[in-house]
């Protein structure tokens, strides 16, 4: 038999066998799944990219989730809406010691697949601090019960630093001390638990990014609580951390900070972080990020009231406070810095740097611009929630906000996207986050934003 009779022979046994072969799915194209079985396979199949996606575009935000849940839904539906910011708080998904909840992770890491867009997951500590972490309470159901005995330290805390509120604006909230090691382990855990259980649930691809968060006080922005108010009632956090065991100190928030990003790391390898951060001494009311103690116990004045360190102040003027202070006339240091430069370095390459509260009368704050060019992170901004996250506002002010129309709002989205100014598209935002309302009333203006934040510049 010649060379050509074999080569023929053997091309024509190749065509048969090919045609006997039975392809694994016939039902859809290859590549798309339609299921959580089959997005979990993909995701172990396909190679990871050593770099990690980012959340790019136009999120909203899920803040009241119970009260605009239909509102939720059908923002995801808009176009130009690129994915969902999940709030959602500890206690949520662990009511119990050792024991979760998946229900509202898996109603909308599911819708989201469902829907082709990303998450961003935002886990808030702080004010939704489970209360089975503390040592339990004496009744005997109660001592049947799990729990995890850190240390509880107890904080008022009232909005926009009391500016225009009211007694009952006051909100009194349980935390632990970052450091407190009780903490630490049960939120490694929590953590490891939820990742494991989105790998499991299909869902882990879904998700682009996630809040450094655990360091919280009522939102899941990096923050403490930190005021010393006379108006609208007597609050002195600062001195609840003087008077803790150990105390407040930035070294120890320091390497508490160092411990938790560990643990996001560990747990989420692969993925992206953003920060949301608080200036130091912003907004109307001069808020602070975390109380303003040096590391040898000596609080700053301002914000220490000067009057509670006059030697012959009497119970009815000071805040509680009768011990001798030691005091600090230095201006209070940037007290992000720390904490931004050590993850920037940890996290290189994958970290955003974001701030919550776009004004259409004010130019965006400059601090994210600092963070991209100082450590070479990502911007972020969420629009402003004057109207108890019923709607962004556009007019007037936080106390009497005045609505948006089509062309304000987009303006408002601008001031993020351009943080440099619209005459200068030099740098822009990675993402802006909206409210649902808002994402459903104004589509034009949604889908105009998401073009320009992907455009070139």
């Amino acid at each position: 038999m010649n060379i050509k009779v074999c080569l023929v022979i053997l091309l024509v046994l190749g065509i048969v066998a090919g045609c006997l072969s039975v392809p694994s799915t016939t039902s859809r194209p290859a590549g798309v799944t339609n299921n959580k079985a089959d997005r979990s396979a993909v995701s172990k199949e396909t190679p990871k990219s050593s770099e990690p996606a980012k959340p790019h575009g136009i999120y909203v935000y899920s803040e009241k989730m119970a009260k605009f849940e239909d509102d939720l839904a059908q923002s995801l539906k808009v176009p130009g809406v690129d994915g969902l910011t999940l709030l959602i708080g500890w206690n949520a998904i662990e009511p119990e010691k050792d024991t979760y909840d998946w229900t509202e992770i898996d109603k909308w890491m599911n819708a989201v697949v469902l829907s082709g867009k990303n998450v961003i997951l935002a886990i808030r500590a702080g004010q939704d601090t489970p209360e089975w972490l503390f040592q339990g309470g004496r009744s005997s159901r109660e001592k049947t019960k799990a729990y995890g005995g850190a240390t509880p330290l107890q904080f008022q805390n009232v909005a926009r630093e009391g500016i225009g509120q009211t007694a009952e604006n006051v909100n009194t909230i349980i935390i632990s001390a970052p450091w407190d090691p009780i903490f630490l382990k049960e939120w490694d855990s929590l953590l490891a638990h939820i990742s494991q259980h989105l790998k499991s649930a299909g869902t882990y691809d879904a998700l682009v990014s996630l809040r450094l968060t655990g360091i919280n006080r009522t939102t899941c922005e990096l923050r403490l609580p930190a005021e010393i108010l006379t108006q609208p009632t007597k609050i002195n956090c600062v001195k609840t951390w003087l008077e803790a065991t150990p105390p407040y100190r930035p070294a120890r928030l320091l390497k508490a900070w160092d411990d938790l990003t560990d643990s996001f790391q560990r747990n989420f390898p692969d993925k992206y972080f953003g920060v949301e951060i608080i200036p130091v001494a912003s907004g109307g009311g001069k808020e602070y990020p975390f109380p303003a103690i040096d590391d040898n116990g000596c609080v700053y004045q301002p914000p220490w009231p000067k009057e509670l360190s006059e030697p012959n102040f009497t119970e009815r003027s000071d805040l509680n406070l009768t011990a001798s202070i030691c005091i600090n006339k230095a201006d209070v240091p940037d007290q992000n810095e720390p904490l931004l430069r050590l993850v920037s370095q940890k996290f290189a390459g994958r970290l955003s740097v974001s701030y919550q509260n776009l004004d259409i009368r004010l130019p965006a704050d400059p601090y994210p611009v600092y963070a991209a060019r100082t450590w070479g992170t990502d911007i972020g901004y969420q629009v402003n929630d004057y109207d108890s996250f019923e709607r962004s506002a556009c007019g007037g002010t936080f106390l009497k906000p005045e609505p948006c129309e089509s062309t304000s709002y987009l303006k408002l989205l601008e001031v993020g996207i351009f943080p440099l100014g619209q005459e200068d598209h030099s740098l822009r935002a990675q993402y802006i986050e909206v409210l649902p309302p808002d994402a459903i009333k104004f589509t034009h203006a949604i889908e105009k934003a998401h073009n320009e934040l992907f455009s070139q510049p």
